[in-house]
């Protein structure tokens, strides 16, 4: 019996994964169509429209932006999970990584009213790791830490551990993180206690992709400190190299 039902449980669990793979792949493609006709109308391209269309038209963009990073995230659970995500290992200069991710996220972080701030050092550093993952990893670092600040700053800063280390520290100052919650923060679908009234909430999906994208080459991702109302430090760390 007990192994009938652990081949029925793997027999679901490998129907699971193909429901997903399948079906995030048939949500994006329609939603990538719907996202180049909403740009085209914010464009112009459709025609002349009046701001009020156009803040209504600018909200579905942003949603429907936000339901493809959700399919994306999908998509790479599956191949994770199966074992096909694959890594190109290559050293990779991280100043100029965080660099860009920090211009990339100043206009939602001022949007929110918030300050984002990188305290660039003034020398190269470079870590083995693969460029995309290495840039997608900080990527939901930093999106976690400005959706969940509301007010304040996100500040990013480097140190180093043991002369082999290059540590990359997130600092917000949001809503900060139960300490029942936090032992499982990286775990799939895993939610921080955010009952607090008002808060955004997620599916826990970027952070897991984070720890698995930092395992997957030889790094390691923690939250190095949080407390609930006070805000959070996520720290990343990669080997370094010259």
């Amino acid at each position: 019996m007990d192994q009938r039902n652990e081949q029925l449980k793997e027999l679901l669990e490998s129907e699971k994964q193909e429901f997903l793979a399948v079906m995030s792949h048939e949500l994006r493609t329609p939603m990538t169509g719907v996202k180049g006709y909403l740009s085209m109308v914010l464009d112009g391209d459709a025609g002349p429209i009046s701001d009020d269309v156009k803040e209504y038209v600018s909200e579905a963009y942003v949603a429907n932006d936000r339901l493809i990073r959700l399919v994306d995230h999908m998509m790479k659970v599956v191949a994770i999970q199966e074992g096909n995500l694959r890594f190109d290992i290559k050293k990779v200069d991280l100043v100029q990584t965080v660099e860009m991710l920090t211009h990339d996220f100043a206009e939602p972080a001022k949007e929110k009213n918030l300050t984002i701030v990188y305290e660039k050092p003034d020398h190269q550093i470079f870590v083995s790791a693969d460029p995309d993952r290495l840039r997608e990893l900080l990527m939901n670092l930093i999106s976690n830490a400005i959706k969940f600040t509301q007010e304040g700053s996100i500040t990013i800063s480097h140190r180093n551990i043991n002369h082999h280390l290059e540590v990359v520290d997130i600092k917000d100052t949001g809503i900060g993180i139960d300490r029942q919650q936090q032992s499982r923060i990286f775990e799939i679908f895993s939610k921080a206690n955010l009952s607090l009234s008002g808060q955004e909430k997620g599916t826990g999906l970027g952070l897991f992709l984070a720890n698995k994208f930092a395992e997957a080459q030889d790094g390691k991702i923690w939250l190095d400190s949080s407390e609930v109302g006070v805000g959070s430090t996520f720290s990343a760390a990669f080997e370094k190299v010259d």
